[in-house]
Protein backbone atom coordinates (compact mmCIF):
# COMPACT_ATOMS: atom_id res chain seq x y z
CA UNK A 1 0.00 0.00 0.00
CA UNK A 2 1.45 3.21 -1.01
CA UNK A 3 0.42 5.85 1.67
CA UNK A 4 2.27 5.25 5.30
CA UNK A 5 0.13 6.30 7.46
CA UNK A 6 -1.72 3.91 9.70
CA UNK A 7 -5.49 3.96 10.38
CA UNK A 8 -7.82 1.82 13.03
CA UNK A 9 -8.39 -1.65 11.44
CA UNK A 10 -12.06 -1.27 10.98
CA UNK A 11 -11.88 1.68 8.64
CA UNK A 12 -9.90 -0.60 6.34
CA UNK A 13 -12.60 -3.24 6.95
CA UNK A 14 -15.37 -1.10 5.99
CA UNK A 15 -13.46 0.51 2.87
CA UNK A 16 -12.13 -2.67 1.60
CA UNK A 17 -15.30 -4.71 -0.19
CA UNK A 18 -13.27 -7.61 -0.77
CA UNK A 19 -9.44 -8.83 -1.13
CA UNK A 20 -10.30 -11.27 -3.83
CA UNK A 21 -9.40 -11.04 -7.60
CA UNK A 22 -11.65 -9.05 -10.14
CA UNK A 23 -13.83 -12.11 -11.45
CA UNK A 24 -15.43 -11.98 -15.18
CA UNK A 25 -18.23 -10.30 -16.18
CA UNK A 26 -21.22 -11.57 -18.12
CA UNK A 27 -22.89 -8.32 -19.20
CA UNK A 28 -19.41 -5.83 -19.71
CA UNK A 29 -17.68 -6.27 -22.75
CA UNK A 30 -16.17 -3.73 -25.39
CA UNK A 31 -19.17 -2.88 -26.79
CA UNK A 32 -20.60 -0.74 -24.01
CA UNK A 33 -24.32 -1.64 -22.35
CA UNK A 34 -27.10 0.04 -24.31
CA UNK A 35 -29.02 1.39 -20.76
CA UNK A 36 -31.18 3.73 -22.14
CA UNK A 37 -31.18 3.69 -26.11
CA UNK A 38 -33.86 6.25 -27.76
CA UNK A 39 -33.41 8.83 -29.77
CA UNK A 40 -34.55 11.74 -27.15
CA UNK A 41 -31.68 13.72 -25.66
CA UNK A 42 -30.41 13.02 -22.08
CA UNK A 43 -28.82 15.94 -20.95
CA UNK A 44 -28.02 14.92 -17.11
CA UNK A 45 -27.34 11.60 -15.49
CA UNK A 46 -26.05 10.83 -12.39
CA UNK A 47 -25.14 7.37 -10.23
CA UNK A 48 -24.02 5.37 -7.43
CA UNK A 49 -22.90 2.77 -5.92
CA UNK A 50 -25.93 0.28 -5.14
CA UNK A 51 -23.87 -1.63 -2.36
CA UNK A 52 -24.08 -5.07 -3.97
CA UNK A 53 -21.10 -4.06 -6.51
CA UNK A 54 -23.33 -3.36 -9.23
CA UNK A 55 -24.94 0.34 -9.59
CA UNK A 56 -27.74 2.90 -9.95
CA UNK A 57 -28.04 5.42 -12.49
CA UNK A 58 -30.62 8.52 -13.02
CA UNK A 59 -31.89 10.61 -16.23
CA UNK A 60 -33.46 13.25 -17.27
CA UNK A 61 -35.03 12.18 -20.65
CA UNK A 62 -36.34 15.02 -22.96
CA UNK A 63 -38.43 15.15 -26.56
CA UNK A 64 -37.55 18.51 -26.61
CA UNK A 65 -35.54 20.98 -24.50
CA UNK A 66 -36.88 21.35 -20.24
CA UNK A 67 -39.91 18.94 -21.72
CA UNK A 68 -39.33 15.52 -20.04
CA UNK A 69 -39.07 13.12 -17.36
CA UNK A 70 -36.75 11.19 -14.63
CA UNK A 71 -35.82 7.82 -14.77
CA UNK A 72 -33.95 5.40 -12.27
CA UNK A 73 -32.22 2.16 -13.91
CA UNK A 74 -29.97 -0.74 -11.62
CA UNK A 75 -27.25 -2.04 -13.22
CA UNK A 76 -26.32 -5.49 -11.75
CA UNK A 77 -22.23 -6.63 -11.10
CA UNK A 78 -23.00 -8.32 -14.54
CA UNK A 79 -23.18 -5.47 -16.34
CA UNK A 80 -27.04 -6.59 -16.89
CA UNK A 81 -30.39 -4.66 -16.04
CA UNK A 82 -32.09 -5.64 -13.28
CA UNK A 83 -34.58 -8.09 -14.69
CA UNK A 84 -36.97 -6.77 -11.77
CA UNK A 85 -36.97 -3.20 -13.17
CA UNK A 86 -38.95 -1.82 -15.98
CA UNK A 87 -36.43 -1.97 -19.44
CA UNK A 88 -37.21 1.16 -19.81
CA UNK A 89 -36.36 2.52 -16.45
CA UNK A 90 -38.15 3.06 -13.47
CA UNK A 91 -39.80 6.42 -12.94
CA UNK A 92 -38.82 8.90 -10.91
CA UNK A 93 -40.56 11.89 -11.58
CA UNK A 94 -43.14 11.45 -14.42
CA UNK A 95 -44.12 15.79 -14.08
CA UNK A 96 -42.79 17.17 -17.42
CA UNK A 97 -40.18 19.96 -16.84
CA UNK A 98 -36.33 20.76 -17.32
CA UNK A 99 -33.59 19.56 -14.56
CA UNK A 100 -31.00 21.36 -14.53
CA UNK A 101 -29.06 19.60 -11.98
CA UNK A 102 -29.82 15.74 -10.06
CA UNK A 103 -27.91 13.38 -7.93
CA UNK A 104 -28.01 9.72 -6.49
CA UNK A 105 -27.04 7.82 -3.58
CA UNK A 106 -28.21 4.19 -2.46
CA UNK A 107 -30.54 4.19 0.18
CA UNK A 108 -28.43 0.85 1.79
CA UNK A 109 -31.78 -1.08 1.67
CA UNK A 110 -31.30 -2.34 -2.54
CA UNK A 111 -32.69 1.08 -3.28
CA UNK A 112 -31.79 4.54 -4.19
CA UNK A 113 -32.68 8.20 -3.39
CA UNK A 114 -33.02 10.98 -6.37
CA UNK A 115 -32.38 14.32 -5.90
CA UNK A 116 -33.27 16.92 -8.03
CA UNK A 117 -34.10 20.40 -9.48
CA UNK A 118 -36.76 22.23 -11.43
CA UNK A 119 -35.69 25.58 -11.81
CA UNK A 120 -35.17 26.86 -8.15
CA UNK A 121 -37.51 23.79 -6.42
CA UNK A 122 -35.94 21.34 -4.53
CA UNK A 123 -37.28 17.45 -4.83
CA UNK A 124 -36.24 14.29 -3.55
CA UNK A 125 -37.68 10.36 -4.13
CA UNK A 126 -36.93 7.18 -3.52
CA UNK A 127 -36.98 3.78 -5.48
CA UNK A 128 -37.08 0.10 -3.75
CA UNK A 129 -34.72 -2.35 -4.62
CA UNK A 130 -37.41 -3.80 -7.25
CA UNK A 131 -37.96 -0.95 -8.82
CA UNK A 132 -41.11 0.40 -7.75
CA UNK A 133 -41.78 3.26 -5.61
CA UNK A 134 -41.11 3.11 -2.25
CA UNK A 135 -44.03 3.63 0.05
CA UNK A 136 -45.31 6.80 1.95
CA UNK A 137 -43.06 8.71 -0.98
CA UNK A 138 -45.07 11.32 -3.00
CA UNK A 139 -45.19 9.73 -6.42
CA UNK A 140 -43.16 11.95 -7.99
CA UNK A 141 -40.83 13.29 -5.59
CA UNK A 142 -41.04 14.82 -1.95
CA UNK A 143 -40.58 18.73 -2.61
CA UNK A 144 -38.34 20.56 0.15
CA UNK A 145 -38.14 23.94 -0.94
CA UNK A 146 -36.53 26.31 -3.17
CA UNK A 147 -32.85 26.88 -4.03
CA UNK A 148 -31.45 30.65 -4.75
CA UNK A 149 -30.33 29.81 -8.38
CA UNK A 150 -29.94 26.11 -10.54
CA UNK A 151 -25.76 26.91 -9.68
CA UNK A 152 -26.01 26.72 -6.43
CA UNK A 153 -26.62 22.85 -6.02
CA UNK A 154 -27.72 21.64 -2.63
CA UNK A 155 -25.24 18.92 -1.10
CA UNK A 156 -26.52 15.52 -0.27
CA UNK A 157 -24.80 12.65 1.54
CA UNK A 158 -25.85 9.44 3.22
CA UNK A 159 -26.55 9.70 6.76
CA UNK A 160 -24.67 6.43 7.47
CA UNK A 161 -27.55 4.64 7.61
CA UNK A 162 -30.82 4.25 5.57
CA UNK A 163 -31.52 8.11 5.17
CA UNK A 164 -29.85 11.43 4.10
CA UNK A 165 -28.62 14.80 4.98
CA UNK A 166 -29.50 17.75 2.49
CA UNK A 167 -28.92 21.03 2.43
CA UNK A 168 -29.37 24.31 0.36
CA UNK A 169 -29.28 28.03 0.24
CA UNK A 170 -31.65 30.33 -0.69
CA UNK A 171 -30.05 33.08 -0.99
CA UNK A 172 -30.01 34.99 2.50
CA UNK A 173 -30.70 31.65 4.60
CA UNK A 174 -29.02 28.18 4.64
CA UNK A 175 -31.45 25.75 5.52
CA UNK A 176 -31.30 21.63 5.87
CA UNK A 177 -32.80 18.59 6.04
CA UNK A 178 -32.22 14.94 7.42
CA UNK A 179 -34.37 12.10 5.73
CA UNK A 180 -35.25 8.70 6.29
CA UNK A 181 -36.09 5.87 4.34
CA UNK A 182 -40.22 6.69 5.19
CA UNK A 183 -39.89 10.02 3.63
CA UNK A 184 -40.11 11.75 6.90
CA UNK A 185 -37.72 13.54 9.21
CA UNK A 186 -35.34 11.39 10.80
CA UNK A 187 -33.90 11.76 14.56
CA UNK A 188 -35.18 14.78 15.93
CA UNK A 189 -35.75 16.52 12.57
CA UNK A 190 -39.30 15.71 11.96
CA UNK A 191 -40.81 18.71 11.47
CA UNK A 192 -39.72 19.27 8.47
CA UNK A 193 -36.24 21.53 6.89
CA UNK A 194 -34.84 23.38 9.69
CA UNK A 195 -33.23 27.36 9.10
CA UNK A 196 -29.67 26.98 10.13
CA UNK A 197 -28.76 30.15 9.02
CA UNK A 198 -30.37 33.39 8.40
CA UNK A 199 -29.22 36.87 8.40
CA UNK A 200 -30.89 40.48 9.15
CA UNK A 201 -29.17 42.05 6.03
CA UNK A 202 -31.09 41.65 2.94
CA UNK A 203 -27.87 42.16 1.00
CA UNK A 204 -26.14 39.30 2.47
CA UNK A 205 -25.69 35.88 0.92
CA UNK A 206 -25.55 32.47 2.39
CA UNK A 207 -22.56 30.43 -0.54
CA UNK A 208 -21.56 26.98 -0.86
CA UNK A 209 -23.67 24.63 1.81
CA UNK A 210 -21.16 20.94 1.88
CA UNK A 211 -21.69 18.53 4.16
CA UNK A 212 -19.59 15.60 5.18
CA UNK A 213 -21.13 13.18 7.66
CA UNK A 214 -19.78 12.61 11.59
CA UNK A 215 -18.39 9.63 13.36
CA UNK A 216 -21.62 9.62 15.32
CA UNK A 217 -24.84 10.00 12.81
CA UNK A 218 -24.56 13.48 12.58
CA UNK A 219 -22.99 15.93 10.18
CA UNK A 220 -20.51 19.06 9.60
CA UNK A 221 -21.81 21.83 7.40
CA UNK A 222 -19.54 24.50 5.89
CA UNK A 223 -20.48 27.97 4.15
CA UNK A 224 -19.85 31.14 3.23
CA UNK A 225 -21.04 34.27 4.23
CA UNK A 226 -20.86 37.50 1.73
CA UNK A 227 -21.70 40.98 3.21
CA UNK A 228 -21.92 44.13 1.32
CA UNK A 229 -21.44 45.40 4.94
CA UNK A 230 -19.14 43.98 7.46
CA UNK A 231 -19.98 46.33 10.24
CA UNK A 232 -23.35 44.26 10.22
CA UNK A 233 -22.82 40.83 9.19
CA UNK A 234 -19.26 39.79 8.83
CA UNK A 235 -18.13 37.90 5.18
CA UNK A 236 -16.36 34.51 6.26
CA UNK A 237 -16.11 31.21 5.41
CA UNK A 238 -17.96 28.96 8.80
CA UNK A 239 -18.00 25.33 9.94
CA UNK A 240 -20.43 24.12 12.29
CA UNK A 241 -20.89 20.40 13.73
CA UNK A 242 -24.84 19.11 14.00
CA UNK A 243 -25.82 15.94 15.95
CA UNK A 244 -28.08 12.75 14.79
CA UNK A 245 -30.95 14.53 16.74
CA UNK A 246 -30.81 18.07 14.72
CA UNK A 247 -28.67 19.58 17.54
CA UNK A 248 -25.27 21.84 17.52
CA UNK A 249 -23.14 19.55 18.75
CA UNK A 250 -21.23 20.37 22.46
CA UNK A 251 -18.41 22.57 22.23
CA UNK A 252 -18.92 23.72 18.85
CA UNK A 253 -20.61 27.51 18.85
CA UNK A 254 -23.92 27.68 16.82
CA UNK A 255 -22.56 30.29 13.94
CA UNK A 256 -19.72 27.43 13.44
CA UNK A 257 -15.99 27.94 13.99
CA UNK A 258 -14.87 31.40 11.66
CA UNK A 259 -12.68 29.16 9.28
CA UNK A 260 -10.91 32.70 7.35
CA UNK A 261 -12.56 35.82 5.96
CA UNK A 262 -14.25 35.99 2.69
CA UNK A 263 -13.87 38.38 -0.49
CA UNK A 264 -16.38 38.14 -2.70
CA UNK A 265 -15.57 41.11 -4.67
CA UNK A 266 -12.41 40.54 -6.87
CA UNK A 267 -14.89 38.60 -9.22
CA UNK A 268 -17.85 41.40 -8.75
CA UNK A 269 -20.42 39.31 -9.76
CA UNK A 270 -22.37 35.94 -8.60
CA UNK A 271 -23.20 33.12 -8.94
CA UNK A 272 -19.21 31.76 -8.92
CA UNK A 273 -17.85 28.62 -8.21
CA UNK A 274 -17.58 27.15 -5.05
CA UNK A 275 -14.61 28.51 -2.91
CA UNK A 276 -15.15 26.13 -0.36
CA UNK A 277 -15.95 22.23 0.15
CA UNK A 278 -15.62 19.67 3.09
CA UNK A 279 -15.08 15.81 3.61
CA UNK A 280 -14.66 13.69 6.71
CA UNK A 281 -11.13 12.26 7.29
CA UNK A 282 -12.10 8.83 8.66
CA UNK A 283 -11.03 9.81 11.91
CA UNK A 284 -13.93 11.90 13.44
CA UNK A 285 -12.79 15.25 12.15
CA UNK A 286 -13.20 16.54 8.52
CA UNK A 287 -10.97 18.58 5.32
CA UNK A 288 -11.96 21.68 4.54
CA UNK A 289 -10.53 22.95 1.24
CA UNK A 290 -10.57 26.62 0.89
CA UNK A 291 -9.49 29.06 -2.00
CA UNK A 292 -8.91 32.89 -0.97
CA UNK A 293 -9.42 35.75 -3.67
CA UNK A 294 -6.71 37.58 -3.26
CA UNK A 295 -7.70 40.35 -6.34
CA UNK A 296 -7.72 39.48 -9.92
CA UNK A 297 -6.08 37.80 -11.31
CA UNK A 298 -5.23 35.51 -8.09
CA UNK A 299 -6.44 32.85 -6.10
CA UNK A 300 -5.08 30.63 -3.53
CA UNK A 301 -6.27 27.18 -2.16
CA UNK A 302 -5.61 25.61 1.18
CA UNK A 303 -6.25 22.12 2.65
CA UNK A 304 -6.77 22.51 6.46
CA UNK A 305 -7.99 19.64 8.72
CA UNK A 306 -10.18 20.04 12.26
CA UNK A 307 -10.89 17.31 14.84
CA UNK A 308 -13.83 16.37 15.83
CA UNK A 309 -13.82 18.65 18.78
CA UNK A 310 -13.39 21.83 16.25
CA UNK A 311 -9.25 21.49 16.98
CA UNK A 312 -6.58 22.01 14.39
CA UNK A 313 -5.62 18.74 13.96
CA UNK A 314 -2.67 17.29 15.52
CA UNK A 315 0.56 17.54 13.05
CA UNK A 316 -1.41 20.31 10.95
CA UNK A 317 -0.84 24.18 10.49
CA UNK A 318 -3.17 26.67 11.50
CA UNK A 319 -2.57 28.04 7.94
CA UNK A 320 -3.22 24.52 6.56
CA UNK A 321 -1.76 22.81 4.05
CA UNK A 322 -0.90 25.30 0.31
CA UNK A 323 -2.79 23.21 -2.55
CA UNK A 324 -2.92 25.41 -5.36
CA UNK A 325 -1.87 29.55 -6.74
CA UNK A 326 -2.71 30.69 -9.97
CA UNK A 327 -4.14 33.52 -11.96
CA UNK A 328 -7.85 32.99 -12.61
CA UNK A 329 -9.84 34.11 -15.31
CA UNK A 330 -13.92 34.82 -14.68
CA UNK A 331 -14.80 32.11 -17.27
CA UNK A 332 -13.18 30.05 -15.47
CA UNK A 333 -15.36 30.76 -11.84
CA UNK A 334 -18.03 32.59 -12.36
CA UNK A 335 -21.27 30.43 -12.95
CA UNK A 336 -19.60 26.77 -13.30
CA UNK A 337 -20.75 24.70 -10.25
CA UNK A 338 -18.06 22.21 -11.76
CA UNK A 339 -15.07 24.79 -11.60
CA UNK A 340 -15.18 25.08 -7.68
CA UNK A 341 -13.01 23.31 -5.30
CA UNK A 342 -13.96 19.65 -4.16
CA UNK A 343 -12.33 17.15 -1.51
CA UNK A 344 -12.93 13.25 -0.96
CA UNK A 345 -10.82 11.39 2.00
CA UNK A 346 -8.42 9.36 -0.11
CA UNK A 347 -9.23 6.87 3.09
CA UNK A 348 -5.16 6.50 3.85
CA UNK A 349 -5.30 9.63 6.32
CA UNK A 350 -4.97 12.10 3.32
CA UNK A 351 -7.10 13.80 0.33
CA UNK A 352 -7.92 13.43 -3.20
CA UNK A 353 -8.13 17.33 -3.79
CA UNK A 354 -9.93 19.48 -7.03
CA UNK A 355 -9.25 22.77 -7.67
CA UNK A 356 -9.31 25.58 -11.13
CA UNK A 357 -6.45 25.00 -13.02
CA UNK A 358 -6.54 28.01 -15.53
CA UNK A 359 -4.62 28.54 -18.47
CA UNK A 360 -4.92 30.74 -21.21
CA UNK A 361 -8.41 31.03 -23.31
CA UNK A 362 -8.99 27.09 -22.73
CA UNK A 363 -11.90 25.71 -21.28
CA UNK A 364 -12.15 25.71 -17.72
CA UNK A 365 -9.70 22.83 -16.17
CA UNK A 366 -9.69 20.98 -12.74
CA UNK A 367 -6.78 19.93 -11.40
CA UNK A 368 -7.13 17.06 -9.28
CA UNK A 369 -3.79 15.69 -7.09
CA UNK A 370 -3.36 14.11 -3.42
CA UNK A 371 -2.21 15.71 -0.06
CA UNK A 372 -0.71 13.49 2.25
CA UNK A 373 -1.10 13.93 5.75
CA UNK A 374 2.33 15.22 5.80
CA UNK A 375 1.44 17.86 3.43
CA UNK A 376 2.99 16.61 0.15
CA UNK A 377 1.29 17.15 -2.88
CA UNK A 378 1.04 14.59 -5.79
CA UNK A 379 -0.40 13.64 -8.91
CA UNK A 380 -1.13 17.10 -10.31
CA UNK A 381 -3.32 16.13 -13.24
CA UNK A 382 -6.38 17.53 -14.81
CA UNK A 383 -9.57 16.77 -16.00
CA UNK A 384 -12.30 19.34 -18.12
CA UNK A 385 -14.75 21.04 -15.17
CA UNK A 386 -17.49 21.61 -17.80
CA UNK A 387 -18.13 17.95 -17.50
CA UNK A 388 -16.64 15.85 -14.73
CA UNK A 389 -16.41 12.84 -12.44
CA UNK A 390 -13.95 12.10 -9.62
CA UNK A 391 -14.43 8.62 -7.71
CA UNK A 392 -11.72 7.63 -4.57
CA UNK A 393 -10.65 3.81 -4.70
CA UNK A 394 -10.54 2.14 -1.52
CA UNK A 395 -5.90 1.75 -2.56
CA UNK A 396 -6.05 5.67 -2.15
CA UNK A 397 -6.18 6.14 -5.86
CA UNK A 398 -8.80 7.69 -8.34
CA UNK A 399 -10.69 7.36 -11.32
CA UNK A 400 -11.36 11.22 -12.88
CA UNK A 401 -14.15 10.73 -15.67
CA UNK A 402 -14.52 13.67 -18.47
CA UNK A 403 -15.73 14.98 -21.85
CA UNK A 404 -14.56 17.27 -24.03
CA UNK A 405 -17.33 19.71 -25.73
CA UNK A 406 -16.26 20.17 -29.11
CA UNK A 407 -17.36 22.82 -32.43
CA UNK A 408 -17.01 26.19 -33.43
CA UNK A 409 -16.14 27.29 -29.68
CA UNK A 410 -13.05 24.96 -29.14
CA UNK A 411 -11.94 24.78 -32.61
CA UNK A 412 -8.47 22.98 -30.93
CA UNK A 413 -10.22 19.73 -30.63
CA UNK A 414 -12.44 18.29 -33.70
CA UNK A 415 -13.96 15.13 -31.98
CA UNK A 416 -16.05 15.22 -28.45
CA UNK A 417 -13.95 12.62 -26.22
CA UNK A 418 -14.66 10.80 -23.65
CA UNK A 419 -12.25 10.00 -21.01
CA UNK A 420 -11.78 8.22 -18.32
CA UNK A 421 -8.48 8.15 -16.23
CA UNK A 422 -7.21 5.96 -14.03
CA UNK A 423 -4.41 6.74 -11.15
CA UNK A 424 -3.60 3.52 -9.14
CA UNK A 425 0.23 3.91 -8.30
CA UNK A 426 1.30 7.21 -9.50
CA UNK A 427 0.86 6.11 -13.32
CA UNK A 428 -2.16 8.41 -14.67
CA UNK A 429 -3.33 6.15 -17.56
CA UNK A 430 -6.37 6.87 -19.94
CA UNK A 431 -8.99 5.38 -21.88
CA UNK A 432 -10.57 8.11 -24.72
CA UNK A 433 -13.58 7.17 -27.07
CA UNK A 434 -14.87 9.25 -29.69
CA UNK A 435 -17.98 10.34 -29.16
CA UNK A 436 -18.86 11.97 -32.40
CA UNK A 437 -17.31 13.93 -35.31
CA UNK A 438 -18.19 16.70 -34.21
CA UNK A 439 -21.18 17.10 -32.13
CA UNK A 440 -22.85 20.37 -31.82
CA UNK A 441 -24.40 21.31 -29.98
CA UNK A 442 -23.05 18.92 -27.00
CA UNK A 443 -26.73 17.54 -25.23
CA UNK A 444 -25.50 14.88 -22.74
CA UNK A 445 -23.55 14.31 -19.70
CA UNK A 446 -21.77 11.87 -17.92
CA UNK A 447 -21.57 10.05 -14.64
CA UNK A 448 -19.52 7.45 -12.70
CA UNK A 449 -19.71 5.54 -9.84
CA UNK A 450 -17.93 3.00 -7.79
CA UNK A 451 -18.36 -0.57 -7.95
CA UNK A 452 -17.18 -1.35 -4.44
CA UNK A 453 -14.39 -3.73 -5.85
CA UNK A 454 -11.61 -1.23 -7.50
CA UNK A 455 -13.91 -0.65 -10.44
CA UNK A 456 -15.90 1.73 -11.92
CA UNK A 457 -18.98 2.11 -14.27
CA UNK A 458 -19.06 4.64 -16.68
CA UNK A 459 -22.48 6.33 -17.80
CA UNK A 460 -22.82 8.75 -20.94
CA UNK A 461 -25.81 9.53 -22.88
CA UNK A 462 -25.22 10.12 -26.95
CA UNK A 463 -27.20 11.93 -29.50
CA UNK A 464 -25.12 11.17 -32.47
CA UNK A 465 -23.77 7.83 -33.60
CA UNK A 466 -25.46 6.18 -31.00
CA UNK A 467 -28.51 7.60 -29.13
CA UNK A 468 -29.55 7.33 -25.97
CA UNK A 469 -27.50 6.34 -22.51
CA UNK A 470 -24.80 3.88 -22.08
CA UNK A 471 -22.09 2.54 -19.71
CA UNK A 472 -18.85 0.52 -19.52
CA UNK A 473 -17.37 -1.04 -16.53
CA UNK A 474 -13.39 -0.29 -15.99
CA UNK A 475 -11.23 -2.06 -13.05
CA UNK A 476 -8.52 0.20 -11.31
CA UNK A 477 -6.08 0.03 -14.14
CA UNK A 478 -8.01 -0.82 -17.50
CA UNK A 479 -11.58 -1.72 -18.73
CA UNK A 480 -12.77 -4.84 -17.81
CA UNK A 481 -13.91 -6.84 -21.29
CA UNK A 482 -13.60 -10.65 -20.18
CA UNK A 483 -16.83 -12.57 -20.90
CA UNK A 484 -17.51 -15.27 -18.89
CA UNK A 485 -19.88 -16.81 -16.02
CA UNK A 486 -21.11 -14.95 -13.73
CA UNK A 487 -19.29 -15.30 -10.04
CA UNK A 488 -21.17 -15.77 -6.99
CA UNK A 489 -20.53 -13.94 -4.27
CA UNK A 490 -21.87 -13.17 -0.45
CA UNK A 491 -23.73 -9.89 -0.35
CA UNK A 492 -24.23 -7.94 3.44
CA UNK A 493 -27.31 -5.71 2.80
CA UNK A 494 -30.28 -3.56 4.79
CA UNK A 495 -27.44 -3.25 7.69
CA UNK A 496 -29.78 -1.65 10.59
CA UNK A 497 -30.00 -0.53 14.03
CA UNK A 498 -33.75 -2.52 15.23
CA UNK A 499 -34.81 -0.58 18.63
CA UNK A 500 -35.00 -3.46 21.07
CA UNK A 501 -33.65 -6.33 18.90
CA UNK A 502 -30.54 -4.29 18.03
CA UNK A 503 -27.99 -4.75 14.65
CA UNK A 504 -30.06 -6.63 12.03
CA UNK A 505 -28.70 -7.19 8.46
CA UNK A 506 -29.54 -9.31 5.07
CA UNK A 507 -27.44 -11.68 4.35
CA UNK A 508 -26.85 -13.23 1.19
CA UNK A 509 -25.36 -16.78 0.27
CA UNK A 510 -24.41 -19.10 -2.05
CA UNK A 511 -23.20 -22.17 0.01
CA UNK A 512 -20.50 -22.74 2.57
CA UNK A 513 -19.81 -20.60 5.92
CA UNK A 514 -19.81 -17.14 6.82
CA UNK A 515 -19.80 -15.44 10.00
CA UNK A 516 -21.63 -11.70 10.65
CA UNK A 517 -19.57 -9.56 12.86
CA UNK A 518 -19.93 -5.72 14.69
CA UNK A 519 -17.30 -3.70 15.22
CA UNK A 520 -17.15 -0.28 16.81
CA UNK A 521 -14.60 2.58 15.43
CA UNK A 522 -11.35 1.48 17.39
CA UNK A 523 -11.64 -1.91 15.71
CA UNK A 524 -12.87 -3.75 18.39
CA UNK A 525 -15.39 -6.57 17.60
CA UNK A 526 -18.59 -6.38 19.61
CA UNK A 527 -20.57 -8.95 18.52
CA UNK A 528 -21.05 -11.85 15.87
CA UNK A 529 -22.52 -14.51 14.25
CA UNK A 530 -22.48 -18.01 12.27
CA UNK A 531 -24.46 -18.59 9.20
CA UNK A 532 -24.35 -21.18 6.57
CA UNK A 533 -26.26 -22.79 3.50
CA UNK A 534 -27.37 -20.99 0.38
CA UNK A 535 -29.69 -17.92 0.09
CA UNK A 536 -30.88 -15.08 1.90
CA UNK A 537 -31.21 -14.73 5.31
CA UNK A 538 -32.34 -11.96 7.36
CA UNK A 539 -29.93 -11.95 11.14
CA UNK A 540 -29.99 -10.00 13.93
CA UNK A 541 -26.94 -10.22 16.32
CA UNK A 542 -27.19 -11.35 19.68
CA UNK A 543 -26.38 -8.44 22.67
CA UNK A 544 -26.15 -5.57 20.28
CA UNK A 545 -30.03 -4.38 21.38
CA UNK A 546 -28.44 -1.83 23.82
CA UNK A 547 -25.86 -0.05 21.45
CA UNK A 548 -25.24 3.41 22.59
CA UNK A 549 -25.50 6.23 20.13
CA UNK A 550 -22.68 5.94 17.55
CA UNK A 551 -21.11 4.65 14.51
CA UNK A 552 -20.52 0.90 14.06
CA UNK A 553 -19.01 -1.19 10.76
CA UNK A 554 -20.51 -4.76 9.89
CA UNK A 555 -18.52 -7.59 7.98
CA UNK A 556 -19.44 -10.49 6.73
CA UNK A 557 -16.13 -12.72 6.70
CA UNK A 558 -16.18 -15.55 4.31
CA UNK A 559 -13.43 -17.56 2.61
CA UNK A 560 -13.28 -15.42 -0.11
CA UNK A 561 -14.90 -11.58 -0.62
CA UNK A 562 -16.00 -9.97 3.02
CA UNK A 563 -18.52 -7.30 1.93
CA UNK A 564 -18.58 -4.75 4.80
CA UNK A 565 -20.77 -1.86 5.43
CA UNK A 566 -21.36 1.11 7.96
CA UNK A 567 -24.62 1.51 10.49
CA UNK A 568 -25.52 4.04 12.97
CA UNK A 569 -26.89 4.14 16.26
CA UNK A 570 -28.88 7.11 16.72
CA UNK A 571 -31.09 7.34 20.43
Amino acid sequence: MRFFSAVPRVLSIHLLAFASAVPAWAGWSVTPVAVRPTTAAIPNVAACNDGAFGTFVAWQEEMAPGVGTLRLQHLLATGDLDPSWPVEGAPVCSRSAGRPALGALPDRSGGSYVWWLEGTSLYVNRVESNGSAAPGWPVDGLGLGTVWSPTFRPSVIEDGSHGLYIAWTTGTTLRAHHLGPDGLGAGGWTNGPRLLVSTDAAASSQLWPDLALTDDGGMFLSWATASPDTDVVESAMRLSRWTAAGMPAPAWPFEGLRLGPFRPEPLGQTPFAPMLAIAADGRGGVFAHIGTLAGPPLFDTRLFRYASDGAIASGWPVNGFPIKSATYYNADLVGIADAGLRVHSDRHDGAIVEYPNPYSDAPAIIGVSHVANNGAVAWPSSVIALGHEVVVRDDGGFHAADFKCCGPANPWDWPALLGLHAEPDGAWSSHFEVHSEPLIPWYGDIALASTGDGGVVYYWSQNNIRYGLFARRFNPTQEVTAVGPTSTRPALSAIRFVPGSGIAARVQLEGGAARLELFDVSGRRLASRSISGSGTFDVTLPGTASLSSGMYFARLQTSGMSPAAKVVVAR
